[in-house]
């Protein structure tokens, strides 16, 4: 898991299928989440100059026991909910 810090001097690498992908402080970011019935992910990922999309972190979590009784569209708001809080 990769926790960004919140100031800007926070730099880093990342290794990728591609060569190294080095971080841009201004680009945009996508957050992409999924829940399934005893787990969620999220993938955090960025928008480079060529408008290609780069995955930089990703994230996932199991249910607790209360958590796997929520129905499907909560689950999928708590995957929206805890991406944004970890990033």
């Amino acid at each position: 898991m990769v926790y960004i810090a919140n100031s800007n001097e926070w730099k880093t690498a990342f290794r990728m299928h591609y060569g190294s992908f080095d971080w841009i402080s201004n680009a945009q970011l996508i957050i992409e989440t999924d829940a399934l019935d005893y787990a969620l992910t999220a993938i955090l990922s960025i928008i480079n100059e060529d408008n290609e999309d780069h995955p930089v972190a990703f994230y996932s979590h199991t249910f607790t026991i209360v958590e796997l009784n929520y129905d499907t569209y909560d689950k999928k708001l708590l995957a929206i909910f805890k991406a944004f809080k970890i990033w």
